[in-house]
């Protein structure tokens, strides 16, 4: 099993309930053939720059270990989720 560490921006239009909803979806589907060993929540925070005509979102990331396979599984969940406005999977 390989670290790796995701960064996610959830869309601001949701509620802090909805935002943390998505991060326990993701929190469960890593567990299910990894295992977390962070959960970091930033909270909402402007952009740098305007993403999809957001300004700001709910920022997220979790450390954590997975097969490789399983991360593609991810990977594919967090680019077809249409609340996450942007996401980066990095190996530690």
């Amino acid at each position: 099993m390989g670290s790796y560490e995701v960064m996610f921006i959830v869309q601001p239009r949701l509620s802090k309930e909805d935002a943390e909803k998505i991060l326990k979806t993701f929190n469960d589907l890593i567990k299910k053939d990894g295992e977390v060993e962070n959960t970091t929540k930033w909270g909402k925070k402007k952009l740098a720059y305007k993403i999809d005509d957001f300004e700001e979102g709910y920022y997220y990331i979790i450390d954590f270990k997975t097969t490789t396979k399983h991360l593609k599984e991810i990977e594919r969940r967090l680019h077809l989720s249409d609340d996450i406005i942007r996401y980066l999977i990095v190996r530690r």
